[in-house]
Formats: structure tokens, sequence, C-alpha cells
């Protein structure tokens, strides 16, 4: 398993985050009971970094992210499952809210 760690913001159905080596910018649109629909554009900025679906510059995700409790501090919980289309690839990422946005 690779683990990695980066920031994500989530305002408005729009997604903005990034990590060491690549930026993502994406959307998510609700589904229903506490799920979302996502869809992110993944984009290399530190060519030294490859993502753990390759060496490339720039790819699409596409996927589910839901609501899954809370952590042991109280703060919601979310499971991003997310894959290339038409993949067998996938990854899961875990997201925690850590502040209110102003």
């Amino acid at each position: 398993m690779d683990l990695n760690g980066g920031v994500v913001v989530v305002e408005s159905g729009k997604i903005f985050g990034g990590d060491s080596g690549y930026f993502y910018i994406g959307s998510m649109e609700p589904s229903g009971s506490g799920n979302w629909n996502s869809e992110l554009t993944i984009t290399r900025h530190d060519p030294g970094i490859e993502s753990v679906f390759g060496d490339v510059d720039q790819f699409k995700l596409f996927g589910s992210i839901r609501l899954e409790g809370e952590d042991d501090c109280g703060r919601p919980r979310l499971m991003a499952n997310l894959a290339p289309k038409d993949s067998p690839l996938q990854m899961t990422a875990e997201l925690i809210r850590v502040a209110d946005l102003p």
C-alpha cells in the first residue's frame, strides 16, 4: 500500500488541492445519502515525482466520495474511491475535515 499526504479544499461543489508532486482541481455533486460523484484533473508540478498511476503529467480520476462518520476527534471523515476511466486501477483516499472556511 502506498501512503501519501496532501491538502484538499472543498467549497461550493469544487475541489482544489495538491501534494508534493501534483495538484488537483475538480468537482463533486451530491448523489444522495451522504454520497457525492466526483471528477478530478490531476496535474504534475514536480517532474521528479511519479504518481501511483505511473509517470504521467496529467490524468483524470472519476468516482465517489462518501461520508464515513467521524474520526477519533469527532471530525467528519470522508472516503474517496477514485480511478481513471476504463482502468482496473483504483485509489482510496481518506479525507478529514480539519477547519471551516471563513
